[in-house]
C-alpha cells in the first residue's frame, strides 16, 4: 500500500517545534504515524535540521547586541545548510548563552 504523507506539515512542525523544545524525528514519525526511517530519510534528504538552523537564525540573530555575535551565529548556520553538523554544538552553546 502505498501511503502519502503531508511533508510539508511535518517539516513546518518539526521546525516550529525546535523554538519551544527539541522534538526528534522519532517524535515526529510517533505523532504523524510515519515509519521512522522514513521520517529520517527524508529530513536527511531535506537537511531539515539546516532549515532549522536558518529560521533561528533569522530570528534570534536581531536579539545579539554584538555584531560579532551575530555574524559568528549567521556563520554556523550557512555551515548547518551545507551539512557541517560538526558546527551544532557550537550554535547550540551560543543559544543557550542568549
Amino acid at each position: 500500500m502505498n501511503r502519502k504523507y503531508d511533508w510539508d506539515w511535518m517539516r513546518e512542525y518539526y521546525a516550529r517545534s525546535q523554538k519551544n523544545s527539541r522534538t526528534s524525528l522519532k517524535d515526529v514519525s510517533q505523532i504523524f504515524e510515519v515509519p521512522y526511517q522514513t521520517v529520517r530519510r527524508v529530513a536527511a534528504k531535506e537537511n531539515w535540521i539546516g532549515n532549522v538552523a536558518v529560521c533561528r537564525c533569522a530570528e534570534l540573530i536581531e536579539y545579539f547586541q554584538n555584531t560579532e555575535y551575530q555574524e559568528k551565529y549567521l556563520k554556523l548556520a550557512v555551515s548547518l545548510v551545507h551539512r557541517d553538523y560538526e558546527k551544532l554544538e557550537e550554535m547550540q552553546r551560543l543559544d543557550d548563552w542568549f
